[in-house]
């Protein structure tokens, strides 16, 4: 036990280390936001906007240009059907594009990054350019200027029609992908509060946090990603793209020291390594995007590279753990949900690679979903757990015991509260170690439970301190349960002479007089057990001398 606590320690002051890089990549991508203010796109329209089809392309063709972001441009021409109705619009979505339309040979509509420094970025939204008679059977050039190599290859759907009735059923397709994203955010902004609200009341830090942390990044993650989102959050597509894409290595981060801190085993380097690559990732995305030394975009395959790092380092750590605990539920359900998750991962990411884009984004949401909720439960009831239940022992620790004695309620007749004190606990622990020491109170905490009624109340008090509260119990069933304590002790000291017990005890009865409480009690019970203690000591000092 002693080497145990050893690591814990060591474990802590890293796991601190973790914690703070962490939190220093997070602010840091809420300054950076802040500091460069929210991205404006510079879009002209010199026309107003007066039910769909998909649009063939006539041309198209690759303009080679030094000039440019990615070295190119695309041109594409079209020659529009209007469809029977008041309104119709050329519509088409663009994936970090600078985009102009001519119309008669004049520039009819531009989209181009904002003056707002850094890395040229418009985001990805959807282009809505109306329509009027005269463009019906006559040629309409768009060129579109991919701002980074990573989207040369997009190629867009044009649509011609109603721009209300497009984008209405763009939103309707995603609505599944937005209820499984809100369905993930509102998890996250829950457990995020339960463990805020567990720190202030208990002043216990614990992992629900990160793991809340991961539950908003992927819903924020997702949501932000998707085709409706310009067109539900319309005053910044830059933004939003910003947002999506540094979601995901921040959801990593949160996820690695989630389980880091689940763990907190010593040798897991390859986790600890992960835990710290993390968050130096994240900072670094922001850094070279908001400098101008590459875009969020195009440091996707370093966020990828950190998705395989946390897979190997967090599998790995999953297996092992599992290996060496298989009994364990929350080991067992940990294990599934992580490597489910691990799943989901490569598919959305084997998606990105094989089509450009992340499809079936609700299902992969809804496995993060069961992932998040189902251990979240379980750290929830451990949390609970250790609020109230004494490590060692299993019995109800200070925390519990106090919120008993503090009750003022007035004590029915026969409420017997009974006091606890392991003698020479100190001298153990000096002579024998912490371990001998741990032993002791577990082996004093067995013969406890044994001999006391189930439905009796017993706890740790202090380190050497027990209490035990019956109900309905008056004197002479007291007598008798201690004089039973204390042969069953007498019996075990006999089988084990090498680490003996020694206790001694002190107990109060309520007589139904008017404001007796459990606090009356425990000053009557710790009275006489010091006595006792005292007493015993004063023996022991004469036999030695």
């Amino acid at each position: 036990m002693k080497e145990k606590a050893i690591t814990s320690k060591y474990k802590g002051k890293y796991h601190y280390g973790y914690s703070g890089l962490y939190i220093f990549a997070a602010v840091l991508v809420l300054a950076l936001f802040v500091f460069r203010g929210v991205p404006i796109n510079d879009v002209y329209v010199s026309r107003t906007e007066q039910s769909r089809h998909e649009l063939n392309i006539e041309r198209s063709r690759i303009i080679q240009n030094s000039g440019a972001p990615a070295g190119i441009e695309k041109e594409y021409v079209l020659i529009p059907e209007l469809t029977d109705g008041s309104e119709n619009s050329l519509v088409f979505y663009q994936v970090h594009h600078s985009v102009e339309i001519f119309a008669d040979g004049e520039l009819a509509y531009s989209l181009k990054p904002g003056d707002n420094g850094g890395a040229p970025r418009v985001g990805s939204s959807w282009v809505v350019f109306p329509l009027h008679e005269k463009d019906e059977g006559k040629e309409l050039r768009v060129v579109m200027t991919p701002l980074y190599s990573e989207v040369k290859g997009k190629v867009p759907t044009f649509y011609v029609g109603s721009s209300y009735e497009i984008l209405h059923r763009q939103i309707i397709r995603d609505i599944p992908d937005i209820a499984a994203s809100f369905l993930v955010l509102v998890a996250g902004i829950a457990f995020a509060g339960i463990s805020i609200i567990t720190l202030i009341a208990y002043k216990q830090t614990n992992s629900l946090i990160y793991l809340a942390c991961f539950s908003m990044a992927i819903g924020l993650w997702k949501l932000m990603d998707m085709r409706s989102a310009t067109l539900l959050m319309e005053f910044s597509p830059p933004l939003l793209s910003s947002v999506s894409l540094i979601m995901l290595p921040l959801a990593v981060a949160s996820v690695l020291l989630f389980v880091q801190k689940e763990f907190r085993i010593k040798k897991y380097r390859l986790l600890d390594f992960a835990c710290v690559c993390a968050p130096v990732v994240v900072a670094l995305e922001m850094l070279m995007h908001v400098f101008g030394v590459m875009a969020l975009r195009e440091s996707l395959v370093l966020t990828h590279a950190l998705v395989g790092l946390a897979v190997v380092a967090g599998g790995s750590a999953v297996l092992m753990e599992w290996s060496e605990n298989r009994n364990n539920f929350k080991m067992l359900v940990t294990s599934v949900c992580f490597m489910l998750c691990i799943a989901a991962s490569l598919v959305d990411i084997a998606g990105y690679y094989i089509s450009g884009s992340s499809n079936n984004a609700s299902s992969i949401l809804i496995v993060f979903f069961v992932y998040i909720i189902v251990l979240g439960t379980t750290t929830l009831m451990e949390l609970r757990q250790e609020a109230s239940v004494d490590f060692i022992t299993g019995m109800y620790n200070r925390n519990r015991c106090n919120t008993l004695i503090q009750d003022e309620t007035e004590l029915p007749q026969k409420t017997c509260f009974v006091m606890f004190d392991i003698n020479g606990l100190k001298n153990v622990n000096d002579t024998l170690g912490h371990e001998a020491g741990n032993e002791l109170i577990r082996n004093f905490s067995k013969l406890l439970r044994r001999c006391m009624p189930a439905r009796t109340f017993l706890g740790r008090y202090g380190g050497d301190e027990f209490i035990a509260v019956l109900h309905d119990c008056g004197e002479e069933t007291t007598e008798k349960l201690i004089a039973e304590f204390e042969e069953a002790v007498t019996v075990h000291n006999g089988e084990n002479p090498e680490l003996p017990i020694s206790y001694s005890a002190g107990y109060a009865i309520s007589a139904g007089e008017p404001g007796c409480t459990m606090q009356t009690l425990l000053t009557e019970a710790d009275r006489k057990m010091y006595l006792n203690k005292k007493a015993y000591y004063e023996q022991h000092d004469r036999r030695g001398r």
